[in-house]
């Protein structure tokens, strides 16, 4: 007998049998038609996966920005949530969500909380601003955490809206 091609379950796969002799023959399949839809779905995962990412970490941004306990200034203005291309691969996207540390230099004391030793006063325009006069006796301000409340009423939220998209950007094709 001699070489059968394309025969076999008829999916398309490429595949062959070959008689050697009256007693034994072989078969063997040519993958390359499944590479090449492996490496297409990768690629339709990796733009799933970017674009869940992405919708996760929108919730997770509205809530922060939602959380700043000062409506204006540069605290509110410092959130952001950015791609970060250098830690993202096909195997993980990843979107950074949080404060600008140079624009914001007092994130932590509002989250945290922190000891007052400076007199401050408030300018026309409405800001307050420390001046060079100690107060007599430290005072503590507390901590008006709008990070951590954020992440732990949303995590939840975030990561279903991560699936929800990456769901519908597969079923889109």
């Amino acid at each position: 007998m001699g070489r059968r091609r394309g025969s076999g379950s008829g999916r398309g796969h490429n595949t062959s049998a070959q008689l050697f002799d009256s007693g034994s023959f072989g078969i063997g399949f040519d993958h390359s038609d499944i590479t090449a839809g492996l490496s297409e779905l990768v690629a339709k995962l990796s733009d799933a996966m970017l674009s869940g990412a992405a919708a996760g970490a929108r919730v997770l941004y509205d809530e922060i920005h939602a959380n700043v306990p000062e409506q204006s200034g540069r605290l509110k203005q410092s959130i952001y949530r950015t791609y970060v291309k250098q830690r993202s691969d096909e195997k993980r996207q990843i979107y950074a969500i949080g404060v600008n540390k140079r624009t914001a230099k007092h994130w932590y004391q509002i989250e945290y909380g922190h000891w007052r030793v400076n007199r401050f006063i408030q300018l026309k325009n409405g800001e307050w601003v420390p001046t060079k006069e100690r107060l007599a006796q430290p005072v503590w301000v507390p901590a008006k955490p709008y990070l951590r409340p954020a992440y732990d009423a949303k995590i939840g939220a975030a990561l279903d809206a991560a699936r929800d998209r990456m769901r519908q950007k597969l079923q889109e094709g």
